[in-house]
């Protein structure tokens, strides 16, 4: 469990540079930003390939691990809701993309199999869940080594700074 307190505006202009970062760097793919539906960060134009995105502030050299989010629940009401690739894989997104921002890489999975991947890995571990506390909610999710996805991972890309 973690005691660091993070803020949810902080987190989320690391989550939108990291947006800003994709829409740049797969301008060719012609990505657009998901704005009605919030169940998923993009779509690709022409077609109804749904991404999710998930950016991470850790160099890859200091980290063999991701930090794979279950579920986030809010302090005020207990609303629990599910997320991570959990949520991706239930709302039908093909794509999880896990980008480290200070590497500027990404690591391309397939949802479903990445989800089954996590399933199996749990089952096996028995990880702690861990607590990332928030003001106002709490996000609840598991460390797990980035090497387990190795046949999930469809492609890693880096781009210049």
């Amino acid at each position: 469990m973690t005691t660091e307190l993070f803020d949810f505006e902080t987190q989320n202009t690391v989550g939108i540079l990291g947006e800003s970062h994709f829409l740049q760097d797969y301008q060719w793919t012609q990505p657009t930003k998901s704005l009605q539906d919030l169940s998923y960060d993009f779509h690709f134009s022409g077609h109804n390939e749904k991404v999710e995105l998930k950016t991470d502030t850790y160099k890859m050299e200091k980290t063999e691990n991701l930090f794979i989010e279950s579920h986030v629940i809010r302090f005020d009401n207990g609303y629990k809701k599910i997320g991570g690739p959990f949520r991706a894989k239930q709302d039908q997104v093909r794509f999880f993309v896990y980008y480290f921002i200070k590497d500027r890489t990404y690591l391309w999975y397939n949802t479903i199999k990445m989800v089954e991947r996590i399933d199996k890995w749990i089952a096996i571990n028995f990880p702690y869940l861990v607590e990332v506390k928030n003001k106002g909610y709490s996000s609840f999710g598991y460390i797990i080594p980035r090497n387990i996805f190795y046949h999930e991972l469809i492609k890693q890309q880096t781009f210049n700074n």
